[in-house]
């Protein structure tokens, strides 16, 4: 387990260490790429880089762990999943990754985890390194939407020359359409962050 005070640069090379062997290759890519874009969007919006990095490079940490292991996890520290947690697995990971990071990891700073904790559904009102690694997560450079390129590419302007409150509105706007045209379950995080944020959207 790594400790509390060991520098960044170790904590890094451990974790990078352990998500090599345990992600799927396209995983661990997209773990670092969200790990570099939450570092740029916080030099963007003066965040602490590192605090960035670190929920970045761990937000995935759990993606590739088997469903019914996830939820053992949950039952093992506690934590009770809802039936819509239990309709939508594809967001489980988010709050099984917290439980690793703490108890694999020893990550404490409870910022980090709770970045980690909402990067799948969003939530309303997030703090700022909430907003950047949400937004990290969908415009990282590995990204690419077949059925709507040009998202990407509006998405990352937007992060980038407006806002981050702007970018969650526009991002939230397009999941909402993606989720309601495949009949995925809407979370209901995802439906109240959407409600918070549609103010800041000022078009699509």
């Amino acid at each position: 387990m790594l400790k509390n005070k060991m520098p960044f640069h170790q904590k890094y090379e451990y974790i990078d260490k352990a998500l090599k062997e345990s992600l799927k290759s396209s995983r661990y890519q997209h773990s670092i790429g969200v790990m570099h874009t939450a570092a740029c969007l916080a030099m963007r919006y003066d965040e602490d880089v590192e605090k960035a990095m670190l929920s970045g490079l761990i937000h995935d940490c759990t993606k590739n762990m088997a469903i019914e292991e996830q939820i053992r996890l949950c039952a093992d520290n506690q934590i009770t999943l809802t039936d819509e947690d239990l309709a939508n697995p594809e967001i489980i990971h988010s709050i099984t990754a917290p439980i690793m990071a703490k108890n694999t990891f020893n990550i404490t700073d409870v910022s980090i985890l709770n970045a980690v904790r909402c990067h799948s559904t969003g939530k309303e009102n997030m703090n700022k390194l909430e907003k950047l690694i949400y937004i990290a997560d969908f415009i990282e450079g590995g990204r690419f939407f077949t059925k709507d390129p040009e998202v990407l590419d509006r998405a990352r302007t937007i992060a980038f020359n407006t806002n981050l409150n702007r970018t969650v509105a526009y991002i939230l706007s397009k999941i909402i359409i993606w989720l309601k045209v495949s009949r995925n379950v809407l979370h209901s995080d995802t439906l109240r962050a959407n409600e918070f944020y549609s103010k800041f959207l000022i078009d699509n």
